[in-house]
Formats: C-alpha cells, structure tokens, sequence
C-alpha cells in the first residue's frame, strides 16, 4: 500500500499482461452511523419488505447461487 499526497491509500502494482504499473485507491473507513448499524444483533427492515433496510445481511439472505431465498411471506405471495 502507497498513501498519496492528501493521504489516500493507495494499492501499486504491475500488470501481468503488459508489465505496466497499476494503480487502484481503496476504500477505507465508513461512516460512525454506518458501523453502529452493522454491529446491531438485529436487521432493521422497512415496513413489509424483507431485504431493503439498513443493516440488512444480504450475504445470509441470498441462495449459493445469488437468489434471493423467498421464504419469509414473499413465496407465499408468489403461490
């Protein structure tokens, strides 16, 4: 990692292809909001909605394969 003159970081490297350097900034840091969000024990959901809503752990609501996994009320709709 390389910081930058108004302190970014930054990742360096060389391309395997055509051995040119590549640069890529990286994001870092978030909000206070946004991690005091992340580390409640609960979702918070917008009324009637399952997978909308701060908080919301996409990764343990989506199928292997990247579906969503309807069945909290939303299967029983589509029935």
């Amino acid at each position: 990692m390389v910081t930058t003159k108004n302190g970014r970081l930054m990742r360096r490297g060389t391309c395997s292809v055509c051995g040119k350097t590549k640069t890529q900034f990286v994001k870092s840091g978030g909000s206070l909001l946004n991690t005091v969000v992340n580390k409640l024990p609960f979702e918070m959901h917008l009324p009637g909605h399952n997978f909308t809503g701060p908080g919301t752990k996409l990764h343990k609501r989506l199928n292997p394969d990247g579906t969503p996994d309807l069945k909290n009320g939303v299967s029983q709709l589509i029935r």
